[in-house]
């Protein structure tokens, strides 16, 4: 993500503030110097400001360094809180990621940044710990993670969930905030600016392929038709069935992978941006991943990814003492045969975006106006052959 130095600093992001964020009982704390940079602009009718803010302080007499990121909402999001994501995350890394990283500590476990400070109202602010001052990155946009990268991912995200369930059987009112998808039937019209312009144009531009027109243009069609409802009925939670809390935005985007100091292999996973969070079926997250983010021919075996997740979920509920909560094979994979549409569109509207010669861009306006690039048609050309081999579409 670019940044860049801001020659004007927000006058709350003074030095005090940043003191009274990384400061410890029992320790005391002087800031020495601190530098802040823009992490993402804030545009029309966007929920938050980010920055990255880098500071060197003395600590009980020592220098110590902390990288943080900071987000604050805007002016104009404040006339709408209920459209703020910033809102959801800020109570989603109190109420759930906070709790949840404690039930996973035992299993010296993580799966999120470390939270500093959180405050809600009408001037809330967010600020974490920004892994990408360490050794995480964000992914470089390609043709799709590797088998190796997919199964790390899926071994983090079966962990992610574990620990909500358990969280849900210890404590379960503070769910009650996120029994909804920012997908449901509630976002129609959103919805319906979205997906349906993007997958109408990628089923024109399958019309202009020979080879490909006659097995998949009027399937395209058809899901474009139909897309909002199989997204909608995707997302909706079935109150007695095996549910779990779903990042739900689970694209490349939001991971950050984390590097081994002597080698250059990804070893470690971090999932951040926690404002979509909802309560309701572990494939929602699974499959948004696998068709946003995998290669196509790791598409083509996501039955190792399947069982990987499941074994590890399964591991990892045992290994907390709560074995009886995992539900049978037999019984996700069910939820897998059902739910497959969610990730399935979301995967061919995210990668075309990804994949865009002017990515990242800072702020779709219009999907329709999304241009294919070359990269993306070569992709999207073997992802149609996988999924028809799989009965997906």
């Amino acid at each position: 993500m670019e940044e860049r130095t801001i020659s004007t600093v927000p006058s709350w992001l003074s030095d005090g503030f940043l003191k009274m964020v990384i400061s410890r009982e029992d320790c005391n704390v002087d800031i020495i110097s601190s530098k802040v940079e823009t992490y993402s602009e804030s545009e029309t009718n966007k929920p938050c400001s980010t920055y990255r803010v880098t500071v060197e302080s003395l600590t009980n007499g020592h220098k110590e360094k902390n990288s943080l990121l900071i987000k604050s909402t805007t002016d104009n999001s404040k006339i709408n809180q209920n459209e703020n994501s910033l809102t959801r995350e800020i109570n989603a890394y109190t109420l759930l990621v906070l709790p949840m990283q404690k039930i996973l500590e035992k299993l010296q476990l993580q799966f999120a940044p470390k939270l500093y400070f959180a405050r809600s109202g009408p001037d809330e602010v967010l600020v974490h710990e920004d892994l990408e001052a360490t050794d995480y990155r964000q992914a470089v946009p390609s043709s799709g993670c590797d088998m190796k990268t997919c199964i790390l991912v899926t071994r983090k995200l079966a962990q992610f969930h574990a620990s909500s369930v358990v969280l849900n059987q210890t404590h379960p009112d503070v769910m009650t905030s996120f029994k909804f998808s920012t997908y449901s039937q509630e976002s129609v019209e959103r919805l319906q600016n979205v997906f349906p312009p993007v997958l109408r144009k990628l089923a024109k531009q399958v019309e202009t392929w020979p080879e490909y027109r006659e097995r998949f243009a009027v399937k395209l069609h058809n899901l474009a038709n139909s897309a909002v409802d199989k997204i909608c009925e995707c997302v909706t939670t079935i109150k007695n069935d095996f549910n779990v809390l779903c990042h739900e935005e689970l694209c490349l985007q939001n991971i950050l992978f984390g590097y081994s100091e002597h080698a250059a292999e990804i070893d470690e996973v971090r999932f951040f941006n926690y404002g979509s969070v909802h309560w309701g079926s572990p494939v929602v997250d699974f499959y948004r991943f696998l068709h946003s983010c995998a290669a196509p021919d790791v598409l083509e075996w996501s039955q190792i990814l399947a069982e990987e997740y499941y074994f590890v979920l399964e591991d990892t509920l045992n290994r907390l003492g709560y074995h009886q909560l995992c539900p049978s094979i037999a019984h996700f994979y069910n939820q897998l045969e059902k739910r497959v549409h969610f990730g399935l569109i979301l995967g061919l509207v995210d990668r075309a975006i990804m994949l865009s010669d002017n990515y990242p861009i800072p702020c779709v306006e219009n999907y329709a106006d999304v241009e294919f690039s070359d990269r993306y048609k070569n992709v999207v050309k073997k992802i149609l052959l996988v999924l028809q081999t799989k009965g997906w579409i």
